[in-house]
């Protein structure tokens, strides 16, 4: 009935569907488009060896390693996100640092863009516990032999040649938890910042992204 008095259909959940129509006959529709982004993570694990956390996927089509990561949930910060996923996919549990890069990319899953960040972490723990539903190999690798891995794909090397060079500078995208007057709400921040200043930091951003809601999910590489 809407549709046949120029409603246009917005969204819909699985509960409802959203219908609009800007009235004024004279402006451009400013209505502005429901979520059109996907956010993924994908985890840069670093040890005290300098080795690498990688993992191998059990449907990817060739050999390839790759870093555990998946879409960020609802309501989940990207640190949170890549806590969660690195425990599912590798059983290590592992804390926030920094972002190292993110790459963006546009029609991808479902016509969205996608954002996809690689976050720095540090291990708190070593036994790799694989989840055998979504992986078939999983190891701890020393960085330079990943960069030289010929499975490795251009992206992901280039992601571990930018952590190198931020680490050798000593700077990181480190996180900032502030409270935003206008909205009214926690935020996270992230800004470049020097590495000796950047554990009080890391450390008020993994414990903002305690608690959030955690779902399986899976960007590709």
């Amino acid at each position: 009935m809407s549709k046949k008095y120029g409603f246009t259909y917005h969204h819909a959940k699985t509960d409802f569907v959203m219908m609009v129509q800007w009235l004024p006959m004279n402006e451009p529709n400013n209505i502005p488009r429901y979520a059109h982004t996907l956010i993924g993570v994908g985890a840069f694990v670093v040890n005290d060896k300098d080795e690498l956390l990688v993992v191998q996927e059990r449907f990817y089509s060739k050999p390839h390693w790759k870093l555990p990561g998946g879409y960020v949930e609802f309501n989940e910060d990207l640190g949170a996100a890549a806590v969660r996923e690195v425990k599912e996919e590798t059983g290590i549990e592992a804390e926030f640092v920094s972002l190292v890069a993110f790459r963006h990319v546009h029609n991808a899953a479902f016509c969205c863009s996608d954002m996809y960040f690689i976050v720095h972490m540090r291990p708190i723990t070593s036994q790799i516990i694989m989840c055998k539903k979504e992986l078939s190999a999983c190891e701890w690798m020393k960085i330079e032999r990943y960069i030289n891995n010929p499975k490795v794909n251009k992206m992901n090397r280039f992601f571990a040649k930018q952590y190198l060079e931020s680490r050798r500078k000593g700077m990181q995208l480190q996180a900032s938890p502030m409270y935003h007057p206008f909205v009214k709400r926690n935020i996270m921040v992230y800004s470049i910042g020097h590495e000796l200043h950047s554990e009080n930091n890391s450390n008020e951003a993994q414990a903002s992204a305690e608690g959030h809601s955690a779902c399986n999910g899976d960007p590709k590489l």
